[in-house]
């Protein structure tokens, strides 16, 4: 019998907030991640475990601290380089951008770092001149400059690589990489779209202020008292939010028109998808929602939903209005616009649906996989070798 030869070690450090969804991404990279490598992860809360699906036995280190405040996660860093120092010598993997900084006290291990938040949204700006403002300041420019140290950065999204390539970053170290949906719990088969009745939106994960929770929920009762058919469906909603959602469509006379549900697995997301007829995302327009595209924004087109979004241009670079979803302004007038504009014509909403199918081939988890598990594979080559760095013709891809 031939002996199976011993999976190379990785370190995988993770940072989450306590109610943080869209942990599905994560979990599938370890579990991919998982096939070829022994994996040591490093976690900040004992409660992370098991949502990204790690068996009781795995490999892992919790440093426990709160999620508090941006120095909570400063001391995390810091905790990290710490616990690295004593560990197994092995390349790391920082599973988040906001773990960037810690890289420039690993610069003796091959280090890659997932990309997938501005600094400029976990370190926020502040007046110029003010204390926060001199201390947010000084962690971004540590979190890019740890970023230049690393030999593999994974931004998801094109302008995420412009910007780390205008931040100094070598564009042979810089390889977008989608974010990737898990088609497991798709259906077999989309169901027809009703022909009449109301159109059911929905929407996936914390409705804050910044996401257009006031456009949406007001936008979603501007379009009933218009006489627009429609039903607003929430996933993913803190426990604390849920009342005050509530209580809006009540104070409206609406509240048979409002579906709110808390945590939720992957299945019973998907499965909400099957029943909504479309998905909603806005983005405040801001410095660092210029470069983020929502992850919720993948799953809509993934499972078929067109998508209404404001004209910004994280959104409308996946979007195509009248084809895969509906641009609008970033109001309550906006929102109903669009909403009137899809319950105008079901014909033409289920042929979209089919258009996002087609749309949302490339973020599908299975062809994403290969391209970042080449990018890690990358750490264990000498430095050097020419497959170390990507193509720098590649760094940057736009949309086909």
């Amino acid at each position: 019998m031939t002996a199976v030869p011993p999976k190379p070690p990785l370190h995988v450090v993770t940072w989450f907030y306590d109610y943080q969804p869209g942990l599905a991404i994560y979990r599938q990279r370890l579990e991919l991640l998982a096939q070829h490598y022994e994996l040591h992860v490093v976690v900040r809360s004992p409660a992370h475990p098991p949502r990204l699906g790690l068996a009781a036995d795995a490999r892992v280190q919790v440093l426990a601290v709160s999620d508090g405040s941006y120095w909570s996660l400063v001391r995390y860093c810091l905790l990290v380089c710490l616990h690295l120092a004593g560990a197994r010598p092995a390349p790391v993997f920082l599973f988040t951008s906001h773990l960037s900084m810690a890289a420039l006290w690993l610069r003796r291990r091959p280090v890659a770092i997932y990309w997938n938040e501005m600094p400029s949204h976990y370190f926020s700006r502040h007046a110029r001149g003010s204390v926060k403002g001199l201390f947010t300041g000084a962690f971004r420019r540590l979190t890019y400059w740890g970023m230049r140290s690393a030999r593999v950065v994974m931004p998801i999204s094109r302008f995420m690589a412009e910007d780390l390539i205008a931040q100094g970053a070598r564009p042979g170290r810089v390889k977008l990489v989608d974010m990737g949906v898990s088609v497991d719990h798709l259906p077999a088969r989309l169901r027809p779209q009703a022909p009449d009745g109301a159109v059911t939106v929905c929407y996936a994960g914390t409705l804050t202020g910044e996401r257009g929770r006031e456009q949406i929920v007001g936008g979603v009762l501007a379009a009933l008292a218009a006489g627009v058919p429609v039903r607003l469906l929430i996933v993913g909603a803190p426990e604390a939010d849920q009342g005050a959602l509530r209580a809006a469509f009540a104070a409206a006379g609406r509240a048979d028109a409002l579906e709110v549900h808390g945590l939720l697995s992957s299945a019973e997301v998907f499965a909400a998808y099957a029943r909504a007829d479309l998905g909603v995302t806005l983005l405040e327009p801001n410095a660092h929602f210029e470069f983020n595209p929502p992850t919720k924004l993948f799953e809509y087109l993934v499972a078929g939903l067109p998508v209404i979004c404001n004209r910004i241009r994280t959104l409308t670079h996946y979007v195509d209005d009248g084809s895969t979803g509906f641009h609008c302004d970033y109001s309550v007038e906006g929102v109903a616009e669009a909403i009137a504009r899809a319950a105008a014509d079901r014909a033409a909403l289920g042929a979209m649906r089919a258009q996002c199918i087609d749309a949302g081939e490339r973020y599908r988890w299975d062809r994403v996989a290969p391209t970042f598990l080449a990018q890690i594979q990358r750490l264990y080559l000498a430095p050097g070798h020419a497959g170390a760095e990507a193509e720098p013709a590649r760094a940057v891809q736009a949309r086909d």
